[in-house]
């Protein structure tokens, strides 16, 4: 059953008859006034929904509730005071750190400073961290390496990382809400699964299918690649595989090609 915070509008009929069968059905009510919410500037905060198919509710009565505004909704949490500071201080990525912190409160995840940076928390769990560079401002999940990469966004730490993975950004225009909040629920559904990267796993190399052909195709590539250290390969592998299509799996080793035959991994210049 569902938590359900609900809006009364102010004079309108059948409030009462609403709530007692939303109770009946068995779910939490939590009353609050509508007009209040409805000037509130936090409103917006809301991540909500109206719960017209999932309440057992007679016919007649689902207008009635959609006028009343039924909404189902986890509030955000509340942010914290070291975080705040650190917000406040920033120099670089202020507004860019600020959008991606309200999505990922909005999400539910506890909101901490670690390492000096804002750390999100899950059952006490590091989800994700907001990571400012020079060049991007990044959310970097913990466990990204778990993540099915549906937008083919992520990116590798480093040649080295075989758990964590990123999203990069040079612009708030780049933070999609639904995009970046689609990474977290998923982030948080590997905690509550309890998945654990096995990294003895990841340690033994799997090509892609495309980059496998391409060797077939040419051998000096392919004498290059296996030339790299482990690090360098994994952290190829990785941005390959990554890519949710075949095409942009073949773009992407197309436009690596030139550093693999240079002997450089992905982040050398």
């Amino acid at each position: 059953m569902a938590h359900i915070i609900f809006y009364e509008k102010p004079r309108c009929l059948g409030n009462a008859r609403q709530r007692a069968l939303l109770e009946a059905a068995g779910h939490d009510l939590d009353v609050r006034d509508l007009s209040a919410v409805v000037r509130s500037p936090k409103c917006s905060s809301l991540r909500s929904k109206v719960t017209r198919r999932e309440c057992a509710c007679p016919r007649p009565y689902r207008w009635v509730m959609l006028r009343a505004r039924v909404v189902e909704s986890w509030p955000m949490t509340a942010p914290n005071p070291k975080v705040d500071a650190f917000v406040s201080r920033a120099k670089r990525w202020q507004s860019e750190i600020q959008k991606l912190r309200e999505i990922l409160l909005a999400c539910g995840l506890d909101e901490e400073l670690k390492w000096g940076k804002p750390c999100f928390v899950f059952e006490g769990t590091n989800v994700a961290i907001i990571q400012p560079f020079k060049g991007h401002c990044s959310l970097m999940f913990f466990k990204g390496a778990l993540l099915e990469d549906k937008h083919g966004l992520l990116k590798t730490q480093g040649e080295h990382t075989q758990s964590a993975l990123r999203l990069e950004f040079t612009s708030e225009a780049q933070i999609k809400k639904a995009v970046v909040k689609a990474y977290v629920k998923a982030a948080i559904a590997v905690e509550r699964a309890g998945l654990e990267v096995d990294f003895k796993a990841r340690r033994e190399l799997e090509l892609p299918e495309e980059l496998t052909q391409i060797f077939g195709k040419d051998r000096k590539l392919a004498t290059a690649f296996h030339a790299l250290t482990p690090g360098r390969q994994r952290g190829y592998v990785m941005h390959f595989s990554a890519a949710k299509q075949s095409k942009t799996r073949i773009a992407r080793i197309e436009k690596c090609a030139p550093k693999i035959l240079a002997g450089k991994g992905m982040n050398d210049h």
